[in-house]
Formats: structure tokens, sequence, C-alpha cells
């Protein structure tokens, strides 16, 4: 049976594609109940046909063995599907949809000076071009260790004197990349040597850790923060914003095409082995 094979193969695959589709991209970010409620019904399908698997095992209907062993294998083939499609939807979101829906929602500013203006007036901005000249301040750098080091440096403009006690509103963040108490160092992002480098992404993530590596800092500097927005120092926070996208649509393609040949695989493999078992039975009924 044509359609029975195909049946096989795409079902399981089709619940890994939805699942992964609806986990990784703007559905979750969006509507998350709705998502959830979705990712359920793929679960159902695979209880329906273990359920259908039950019934005809307990009803004493014999007349179609082979047809009901399939449904044990649907139903274990469209968990597994399904199961597989939540772990790396999840894992996609996080690592990269969610990172890029939260950003690219947000505005973006340009000429930005961290001296003259406030973080509250940027508080919906997620990449900000600041002044040229503008830099990471490593010499005032502090860390709070919890497990990690949650690493902070204040971004100034090139003509601030770092003597001056000021209100920093603007700190460039990261993790395990700085000396934790002076004589300071920081090193987090690839372009915090480049002196042509004076643009930043927002960090959207927790910020508990780093706000209290700022009150070090302020106590150990003698300088105040005000209401400190963290942010990842980089070149070009716009392209950094499409390689979130990217990275995340790539990750879905490539997860839906090797799943479809895993399916391809594991099923011929389980077809041969049960037709093998088919062929031997035959032949011993033959010979009687």
């Amino acid at each position: 049976n044509g359609l029975a094979l195909l049946e096989c193969i795409l079902l399981p695959w089709g619940i890994f594609v939805g699942v992964l589709y609806v986990l990784s991209f703007s559905v979750h970010y969006d509507h998350a109940e709705a998502t959830w409620c979705l990712v359920f019904m793929g679960l159902c399908i695979s209880l329906g046909f273990a359920l259908k698997w039950y019934w005809h095992h307990n009803d004493g209907d014999y007349t179609n063995v082979e047809l009901h062993s399939w449904y044990i294998y649907l139903a274990a083939a469209c968990f597994v599907a399904w199961l597989s499609g939540l772990v790396l939807g999840q894992s996609n979101f996080g690592n990269n949809m969610q990172r890029y829906y939260d950003v690219s929602s947000m505005g973006l500013s340009r000429d930005v000076d961290p001296q003259a203006v406030s973080g509250d007036a940027i508080l919906d901005t997620s990449r900000v071009f600041f002044k040229q000249g503008s830099y990471v301040q490593q010499d005032r750098a502090m860390g709070f260790k919890d497990a990690s080091t949650y690493c902070v440096a204040p971004i100034i403009a090139g003509n601030q004197s770092s003597g001056q006690p000021i209100a920093y509103s603007y700190w460039a963040v990261g993790v395990d990349c700085c000396t934790p108490m002076p004589p300071s160092a920081f090193w987090c992002g690839s372009d915090v040597f480049d002196p042509a480098a004076h643009a930043a992404l927002r960090w959207t993530g927790g910020g508990t850790n780093y706000r209290r590596a700022i009150e070090m800092a302020e106590a150990e500097y003698g300088i105040k923060a005000h209401r400190p927005l963290f942010f990842t120092w980089m070149k070009d926070p716009e392209a950094e914003t499409v390689r979130y996208r990217d990275a995340g649509v790539h990750f879905f393609h490539a997860c839906i095409w090797l799943y479809l040949a895993f399916q391809i695989v594991s099923f011929v493999g389980l077809a041969g082995f049960y037709w093998r078992n088919y062929l031997a039975v035959v032949g011993k009924r033959s010979l009687l």
C-alpha cells in the first residue's frame, strides 16, 4: 500500500516540521499559549495511534495483526518526531530567534553621546551607534563572580576625562571576559580593542548579576551609575541582528531535511526487517 508507506514517512516528519516551526519562530514569540496548544496537538496524534493499537490488541481482533503492528510503529515514530521537534525548537528559539525578535522589536539610535544623552532617552532602543570616538573604559571594569564572572565596563565619549566622577548610563557587559577586581582588564566582545568600533547591541537577558558588578564598580571607583543599560560592544549591531535571524532559519532548514533523511532510513530499515520475517514465516508455512 503506497499511501500507507508514505504515511509512515511523511506523517512523523510533518509533526516534526510543525512542532519545530511553531516553537522556533514568531508564533512562539507573539502567541506563547497558542503555540503550546499546537504542540500538544502534535502529541495527541501519537497518543491516538497508541490508543488505536491498544484497542485492537485487547479486543481479540487478530484478523489483521500486521496492520495493527504498524499502529504502534506510527505511535512511536510520531512521538520521537514530536519530542525531537520540541527539543530542537526550544533550542533554536532560545539560542537564535528569541534574541532576534527581542532586538528587532526595538529601535535604532545613531550618534548617541554617552555623556550627554541619558539612558532614559533610549529605553526602547536595542541597536546604538555612539558618537564617533566613544569607547569602553576598560580601566574601570569590574566583575561579579557567581560560578561565572559577570563583567561590566562603562561606555564613555572620547572627550571624557577618565578621572572625572560622572553618572554612567551605558555599560558594556559579558561573561568570563574580565579580571573581577583591579587592576582591571576587560575583553568582552570581539571588537572591544578595535578603535573603529563605537556601536553596541542591547543585552536583553537577565541583568541581576551585572547590576551587582556595577554596584561594586561604583564603590571601587567612586562613580555613579544612573539606570544602567547593558550592551554588547561591537562594530555593527544591525549585522549582528541579521546574523541571529539567519542562524535560526538555517538551523530550521538543516533540521527538517536531516530529519526527513533519518525518517526514511529508519522506516526502510524497519520495513526490511519486517519483510524478512514475513518471508521466513511464509517459507515455513509452504514447507508444511
